[in-house]
């Protein structure tokens, strides 16, 4: 999935794309976390970064909750 069409979905288009398996919730956190990158330095809308706690979760059953 690109930046674009990651940006042109809301949360339901995202959580359906994971629901029929075409993105995983890690690949919508690497996105999200990407585009962070790329736009706060403009915004300076994130003042505390906390991208670790979703990474370290990955494959879970804490994830498995949260994120679908």
């Amino acid at each position: 999935m690109t930046p674009e069409e990651y940006a042109r979905l809301d949360g339901l288009g995202l959580a359906d794309l994971v629901r029929r398996k075409q993105v995983t919730a890690s690949d919508l956190v690497e996105i999200a976390i990407a585009a962070i990158e790329t736009l706060d330095p403009k915004l300076n809308a994130v003042p505390i970064r906390a991208f670790d706690l979703p990474l370290g979760l990955r494959g879970t059953a804490f994830q498995a909750r949260v994120w679908m």
